[in-house]
């Protein structure tokens, strides 16, 4: 079970973490350093030995620009296989002085880690590339299969993003441990050119923490609620700010009407003319009935595609009610309705990818 810290020590927490991040303000920033194309290849392939699964891309010059890095086993769906590497038998990971070798590769753009051993103090070298625009720090906290001593970055390893005023992607899902961290996203500056965020425990169910992020990141195109417990009307304040979003996936914890998300919150949908694509997740997303539920889809004529599960925990969507919202709807891409491949090409038509770097390494 998830325990969240009271409140009170959360915020006393903060407090000693603003002090942190004040004193590394003062010292020394990290900077990037001039290597050879060559080179960097060179100490990519030496990090890539430690961890289960790498990849990387590069520039026309040779330059690094994309690095990947997932201590389990990992997949990159879009670049060759000679640009990544696998191991079948199980790697250490990469640990703080690993991590900043990264600052050999000065023209980074993209940086996505899973299951590692850095720190606070290796995420620290993130502040040297003010141009990242995509970044995937999912499982930050989640202990490696046999692993008895794991690093646990802090919050304080996401107020260092706070300093990559480009970023346009950012992906924080399985946040396991952050519901005992200090808010801390209220405390950042938000990012202008955020066009898709992806939050989990510790920060998707905390409203007070995530609201006040999301008024400072406008821009928004795609936002993944995972594990949320928002009401129905603190989702619609979120969705209130954010009149370029196009997309929306819910995992809710629970589905009560009239307190959190639930099939009664569909009546929301027509109301963002920009919302082409819903997607629930997990059976806490049902029971989805077609009265006061299913037929408020009917109005929202925007909306191209609907993703949610059709059973789990001894609920499920009657396939009567599905045919009756497709025969209102003929229209709407309902994924449930369609065979393998078609579900597959058309989640591939939902994706909101805001940069060309695709982060996507792992289980998240």
């Amino acid at each position: 079970m998830l325990v969240k810290l009271p409140k009170i020590l959360r915020l006393a927490a903060l407090g000693f973490l603003t002090i942190a991040l004040t004193s590394f303000g003062r010292a020394e920033q990290p900077a990037t350093i001039s290597t050879s194309p060559d080179r960097q290849l060179e100490i990519f392939r030496g990090l890539a030995e430690k961890s289960q699964f790498s990849v990387y891309e590069t520039d026309a010059d040779g330059h690094l620009i994309f690095i990947g890095f997932c201590n389990r086993n990992g997949r990159h769906a879009s670049t060759p296989p000679e640009q990544q590497t696998k191991h079948r038998d199980q790697r250490p990971g990469l640990d703080d002085d690993d991590f900043r070798k990264i600052l050999h590769f000065p023209k980074l753009r993209a940086v996505a880690t899973q299951f590692q051993r850095i720190s606070d103090d290796g995420y620290a070298v993130l502040t040297a590339f003010p141009d990242l625009v995509a970044v995937n720090l999912s499982n930050l906290k989640t202990a490696m299969k046999n692993d008895d001593q794991p690093q646990t970055p802090t919050s304080q390893t996401l107020l260092y993003l706070d300093q990559l005023r480009q970023l346009q992607d950012w992906n924080t899902t399985h946040s396991f441990g952050y519901q005992d961290e200090p808010p801390v996203l209220n405390e950042m500056q938000g990012f202008p050119e955020l066009r898709s965020l992806n939050v989990d425990v510790g920060h998707a169910d905390d409203f007070d923490e995530l609201f006040p992020f999301i008024q400072k990141s406008p821009k928004l195109e795609f936002l993944k609620l995972h594990r949320t417990n928002f009401s129905e009307a603190q989702i619609k304040q979120i969705l209130d700010l954010l009149p370029n979003l196009k997309r929306l996936d819910i995992k809710p914890r629970g589905n009560t009407p009239g307190k959190r998300w639930s099939y009664r919150s569909l009546r929301l949908i027509q109301d963002y003319p920009n919302l082409e694509s819903l997607r629930l997740i997990h059976a806490d997303a049902l029971p989805l009935p077609w009265e006061d539920g299913l037929e408020h889809l009917v109005a929202a004529k925007q909306l191209k595609y609907l993703d949610f599960p059709i059973s789990g925990d001894g609920r499920e969507v009657r396939p009567e009610d599905l045919q009756r919202l497709q025969q209102a709807r003929p229209d709407l891409k309902i994924l449930p309705l369609m065979d393998r491949d078609e579900a597959r090409q058309t989640k591939e038509e939902m994706r909101i990818q805001p940069t060309k770097f695709d982060t996507r390494i792992g289980p998240a």
